[in-house]
C-alpha cells in the first residue's frame, strides 16, 4: 500500500506541474500544449489524492488539496470550462431565444486525410440539411478524391470553393447563400488556408470565416497558429460585420491563445466578442481519444454578438477522428 500510495504521490506532484506550467507560461509551445488538457488535471488529482483521502493521513491530503485550490485558483474554472461527454448523434440541450440573424444552419465537420467512408459522410451531410433555410458546411482535410465525391453537395448548395490537397491543408465550403465574395486566404507565415466569405443574408452583409490553423506541435507550428489567430481578428476588424468563424481551430478552449481569439486586448479597449456555444451549453469533445470519453473538444462554430444560437449538435463519428459540429441561428 505504501508503493502504490508513494506512485500516486508521484503522479500528483506531475499533474500539478503540468497544470501550474500550462497556467504560467502559455508562450511557451509545450507549455501550452499542457493548458489544453486543464478539465483532465481535476480529474487525476481526485484519482491521485484518494489514498490520501481513504487512508490515515487525511489531513495531510486536505493540505495538498487546499494548496492546489489557491495556486491553480479554481475561480479560473466558471462555466466554460464545464466539461461533458455527449454520446453519438444526441443533440445538446437547445437554447430557445430570438435570433436577430435567422435561420440559418451551419455544418462543421472535418473529414480526415485517410477517411474511407467519405460517401457515408456524404449522405450524412444531405440528410442533415434543415429544409426551408439556408445552410452552409465546411469540411477541413478534403482530399482530392473526397472533393470529388462532395461534388454532388452543389446540387442543394450551389456556392462554392473547393481546395483540396493529399496534405491536412484541404478544405472545401459549400453555402446557398448568395455570396458577395468568396476566396481564399493564406493565414500565417505557414501558408495555412482559409476560406474567407462575405454573404448577403437577410437584406444584410455576413461575413464567414472557415478556419484549420495548424495544430501547435512545434514551436514553428505555435507560431504560426497564433499569427492565424491574429489575422482572424483582423479580417475581422476590416468590415465590423456580424461574423461566424467556424472550422477545427486546433485548440481547445482552455487554451489562453484561445481565449484571446474570442476576447482579445488591445491597449486600453476590446475588439468585438466572439461567442462560443460551448459556454451554454454542455461542452461535448469532438476530436477523439485513444482513451475513451476522454477527447478534446477542438471545433467550433463561433459567432458576434449579432447572432444567437438556436441548437447546437453534435453528430456521429463517421471515418474521421472528428464529429460534425451543427449550430442553428
Amino acid at each position: 500500500m505504501d508503493t502504490f500510495r508513494a506512485i500516486c504521490n508521484l503522479l500528483l506532484f506531475v499533474v500539478c506541474v503540468c497544470f501550474a506550467l500550462g497556467d504560467a507560461a502559455p508562450n511557451v509551445w509545450y507549455f501550452d500544449i499542457l493548458s489544453n488538457f486543464r478539465p483532465f488535471y481535476f480529474l487525476a488529482i481526485g484519482i491521485f489524492g484518494l489514498p490520501h483521502f481513504l487512508g490515515e493521513k487525511r489531513k495531510f491530503f486536505m493540505y495538498i488539496a487546499g494548496a492546489i485550490a489557491a495556486v491553480m485558483g479554481l475561480s479560473k474554472f466558471s462555466q466554460k470550462y464545464y466539461y461533458q461527454y455527449v454520446p453519438d448523434a444526441k443533440p445538446l440541450t437547445a437554447i430557445t431565444s430570438t435570433t436577430a440573424k435567422g435561420p440559418l444552419q451551419v455544418i462543421s465537420f472535418n473529414l480526415h486525410i485517410k477517411n474511407t467512408e467519405t460517401f457515408s459522410i456524404v449522405e450524412y451531410l444531405k440528410n442533415s440539411l434543415e429544409p426551408d433555410m439556408p445552410h452552409i458546411i465546411f469540411t477541413p482535410e478534403v482530399t482530392t478524391t473526397a472533393a470529388e465525391e462532395l461534388e454532388v453537395l452543389k446540387e442543394f448548395l450551389p456556392h462554392s470553393l473547393v481546395l483540396p490537397s493529399d496534405s491536412i491543408d484541404g478544405m472545401a465550403f459549400f453555402t446557398d447563400l448568395e455570396p458577395i465574395e468568396l476566396k481564399e486566404v493564406k493565414m500565417d507565415f505557414l501558408d495555412s488556408r482559409a476560406i474567407v466569405g462575405v454573404f448577403n443574408f437577410n437584406g444584410e452583409e455576413i461575413l464567414v470565416i472557415a478556419v484549420h490553423p495548424p495544430a501547435p506541435l512545434s514551436e514553428r507550428q505555435f507560431l504560426a497558429r497564433n499569427e492565424y489567430f491574429k489575422n482572424i481578428r483582423a479580417i475581422m476588424s476590416q468590415g465590423k460585420r456580424p461574423t461566424l468563424v467556424i472550422g477545427d481551430f486546433n485548440s481547445t478552449p482552455w487554451s489562453d491563445h484561445f481565449k484571446n481569439l474570442l476576447k482579445p486586448k488591445l491597449g486600453g479597449g476590446s475588439l468585438p466578442e466572439l461567442i462560443d456555444p460551448g459556454e451554454k451549453f454542455a461542452r461535448p469533445f469532438t476530436w477523439f481519444s485513444p482513451i475513451p470519453r476522454l477527447g478534446l473538444p477542438i471545433d467550433f462554430i463561433l459567432h458576434s454578438l449579432e447572432f444567437k444560437v438556436l441548437r447546437y449538435e453534435i453528430g456521429p463519428r463517421l471515418g474521421s477522428d472528428h464529429r460534425p459540429v451543427i449550430a442553428f441561428f
